[in-house]
């Protein structure tokens, strides 16, 4: 408590060597605030710092909440990857296949979760195929005013990143 003591009086003592009378450019003092001079020694406080980014589009939200709650139903998610494909020059996703060699080696629980890894990858794979789709129509779509880029294909495929997470 003391060293913080200390730290206050000598930051004090060198705001008050500089003249109190003088103005900042938006004309308020040049005198410095006990809370503006906590604030500099001990930092930002860290109840106030945000942990979150800005909200998103509320109707998207209440979407992936339930998506992330409940999963996707299983004829949903099977319609959407059976609709996308993953681009051929970028093939790693995909995602790696098992050596049957290894295979050989493991328990039937082990293959279970080897499998279960594997939809999860191939799901993630082409949700990504997906966005990368969209971003590449982003780049090469010169849009006029009030035309839209976004339509069907990119409101079914957000589905995808939700569920992997949720299968996680």
């Amino acid at each position: 408590m003391r060293k913080l003591e200390k730290k206050l009086e000598d930051y004090s003592s060198s705001s008050s060597s500089q003249s109190d009378s003088e103005n900042t450019e938006d004309g308020t003092s040049g005198e410095t605030s006990e809370a503006e001079i906590e604030n500099n020694i001990l930092g930002d406080d860290p109840a106030t710092v945000s942990q979150f980014g800005p909200n998103i589009s509320e109707d998207l939200a209440r979407r992936w909440r339930k998506y992330l709650s409940e999963g996707l139903d299983k004829e949903v998610k099977s319609t959407l990857l059976g609709k996308m494909l993953i681009p051929e020059n970028c093939r790693p996703l995909t995602g790696p296949k098992l050596n049957p060699e290894i295979q050989f080696m493991l328990s039937p629980t082990e293959i279970k979760k080897e499998g279960f890894l594997l939809e999860l990858q191939a799901s993630l794979g082409k949700g990504l195929a997906s966005l990368g789709s969209t971003i590449t129509s982003l780049l090469e779509k010169q849009t006029e005013e009030g035309e839209t880029i976004f339509g069907e294909p990119c409101r079914s495929r957000k589905n995808l990143m939700p569920r992997a997470l949720h299968g996680v």
